[in-house]
């Protein structure tokens, strides 16, 4: 099983939501951390570099960072949207990365099966309420995934996660777009 986290980054390259193994993965390839919370230099430029590549395609596009070591790789996959980057760190065996197919966004997102229905129904407007109604949970239960889809996403509002959802290629509409 190869070792995963993931992390949100600020356009100004501020560390906003970390798993304790993206912490591990980016000191074990870049070095030791910044004091001030920030991404690595070679992470921030290449980020920088994708901003001015494809600006269009941030929101949409999977793209990749691939960080060699002698027996290991890490694979930096990279979505964005308008106020911060999400990104997923996988390390694999050095070779592996020709096959490996980009994760779908909610993979990206850090979202469970059940987080991803639940935030479909916060973007279709739907309150805590009707939500756990709808999928046979009690409204605090509903309350309890948005608090962790809340954090995964980086985001601290239900607009902002349905916002997140809707530009996102998980969203029916969004293909069309």
């Amino acid at each position: 099983m190869p070792k995963r986290g993931r992390l949100t980054v600020t356009h100004n390259g501020r560390i906003g939501y970390e798993t304790a193994r993206a912490k591990e993965l980016l000191t074990e390839y870049f070095g030791a951390p910044k004091p001030t919370s920030s991404v690595p230099e070679k992470l921030l430029r290449w980020l920088k570099s994708r901003e001015r590549l494809a600006p269009e395609r941030a929101s949409s596009t999977p793209m990749l960072l691939s960080v060699a070591q002698p027996k290991k790789r890490l694979l930096v996959w990279l979505l964005s949207n308008l106020e911060r980057h999400s990104l997923l760190l996988e390390e694999v065996k050095r070779g592996a990365h020709h096959a490996r197919k980009p994760p779908d966004s909610a993979e990206f997102m850090g979202l469970s099966r059940r987080e991803l229905d639940v935030l479909s129904w916060v973007a279709e407007g739907k309150t805590n309420a009707e939500i756990g109604f709808l999928l046979g949970l009690s409204p605090r239960t509903v309350q309890k995934h948005l608090e962790h889809i809340f954090q995964k996403l980086g985001v601290e509002t239900r607009t902002a996660a349905a916002k997140r959802f809707l530009s996102s290629n998980l969203h029916p509409e969004s293909s069309r777009r």
